[in-house]
């Protein structure tokens, strides 16, 4: 094998193979790059990723793959992020979003990132990204069909959008009519269906072309001077990595003994908080970014915006600049912020990795896992929720009243929502079935 190349929206896996002789990836999530340069390809070219809902490439499997004397190519979109992140470490960046990144021009990460269809429908980008934005409009002053302060006026007012929000549709309903007349506009919206760029697809069709010439070539990749740390949690992602299956049953059986957790509230927010604390602490002593969705930051954000009375992103942006910080920095903070949190919003990922270390560290984990098989076993049933929760003979009500006044005889909360999201779970029936499963393992074996 002799290339793979990553990619979703931004080229389809047909116009990849019609440039070169490569192998074609979806867009890579974290362990994709590890798990390809095990392949011992030639060179490994990154267009897309995915930068929320599962985790993004990490920086190390990068670094992994280029000590191994594989040439690590990225342009375009997280490609393009990647490679002027690691640049000075021997990653080859190619194209203008590159540059921009590399050179500071650009900074943050929803310039490249889209909202795209599944993989069964390609991957079809299903809006604008923000790089093509700018530069379709600087292609609209150079044509003439927009002068400098116009086009400043809808480049602002599309960054204003959300990511996934942001298609020309909706960027040609709200330009700003101060500034565009209407014969413009019909202009302008004429002359977009005809003259869009796509920035991203023309780099990302030079990166092909790169990678195409040093195979051809025979080139070898750049030198590495950096040292490889194999750090905690790099073999973590080994681990996963190489056992998908045994992770598998792993975090199945971990989700047990979750459920038999839940059924503590005092005891599963004391996890918990452990289990925060020690992801932070790990992530500090190993040198690792504090990371988090870029969604739950969106919404951070906003309610700052909020919060301080500030309406447009260029309000948001002086308050920052004001108040000591830059954009980036500021994001930064909110996302430490974000993981600071206390339990109450902790996420499943982390409680199945550092929850579960905690349990079986405090000798925990042997109980309740010992109470799930039985329970399991016991009932010897795969029901979903719902059959699970009518099989109890009660209504909703009457299962949450046996719970807490008969069961755990404590108060029935004030919120019962509250109470819920506090061990980990988005809605009602999920806590009833754990609870009904509960009642029918008392009610047949006279568990507690």
């Amino acid at each position: 094998m002799t290339a793979i190349v990553f990619a979703g929206p931004t080229l389809t896996r047909a116009e990849i193979r019609d440039l070169a002789d490569v192998y074609c990836r979806p867009p890579a999530a974290q362990g994709d790059v590890y798990k390809a340069t095990l392949e011992k390809p030639k060179c490994i070219g990154i267009i897309d990723g995915y930068f929320n809902g599962v985790p993004s490439i990490w920086h190390k499997e990068i670094l992994w793959a280029m000590n191994q004397g594989i040439a690590v190519f990225g342009s375009a979109s997280m490609g393009a992020l990647r490679a002027a992140e690691l640049y000075d470490f021997g990653m080859i960046g190619v194209g203008s979003v590159f540059e921009d990144f590399k050179s500071g021009v650009l900074e943050d990460d929803d310039e490249v990132a889209v909202i795209h269809a599944p993989a069964e429908l390609g991957f079809k980008p299903l809006s604008e990204p923000m790089v093509n934005i700018r530069a379709t409009l600087a292609r609209a002053v150079k044509d003439g069909v927009l002068n400098e302060t116009a086009a400043t006026a809808v480049r602002d007012q599309a960054k204003s959008l959300f990511y996934q929000e942001r298609d020309w549709a909706m960027i040609l309903k709200n330009l700003p009519l101060d500034l565009i007349d209407d014969k413009q506009n019909s202009d302008f919206s004429t002359w977009v269906s005809e003259n869009r760029v796509d920035i991203k697809r023309a780099d990302a069709i030079s990166m092909i072309s790169a990678m195409d010439t040093l195979i051809r070539n025979g080139e070898a990749a750049p030198e590495t001077s950096f040292n490889f740390e194999q750090t905690h949690l790099w073999k973590n992602l080994v681990e996963q990595a190489d056992a998908p299956v045994r992770q598998a049953s792993y975090e199945q059986e971990d989700e047990f003994v979750l459920d038999e957790l839940r059924l503590d509230h005092k005891l599963f927010q004391d996890v918990s908080s452990a289990a925060i604390n020690r992801s932070l602490a790990l992530k500090h002593l190993e040198g690792e970014p504090v990371t988090v969705e870029r969604k739950r930051l969106r919404d951070r954000i906003s309610e700052h915006m909020q919060t301080h009375g500030l309406t447009t992103r260029k309000a948001l942006v002086k308050w920052v600049n004001k108040n000591g910080m830059d954009v980036a920095e500021f994001e930064n903070l909110l996302a430490e912020d974000c993981m600071a949190e206390n339990a109450q919003s902790v996420s499943g990922e982390l409680l199945a990795i550092h929850g579960m270390q905690i349990l079986k560290r405090d000798g925990i984990y042997a109980g309740l896992a010992k109470r799930a098989r039985t329970k399991r076993k016991s009932l010897k049933t795969t029901e979903g929720d719902t059959a699970v929760i009518d099989s109890t003979g009660l209504t909703p009500p009457e299962l949450m009243a046996w719970f807490f006044n008969v069961h755990c005889k404590i108060p029935y909360p004030r919120d019962l929502d509250v109470y819920i999201r506090e061990l980990g779970l988005d809605d009602r029936q999920r806590f009833y079935a754990i609870v009904a499963r509960q009642y029918l393992y008392v009610q047949k074996v006279g568990g507690a």
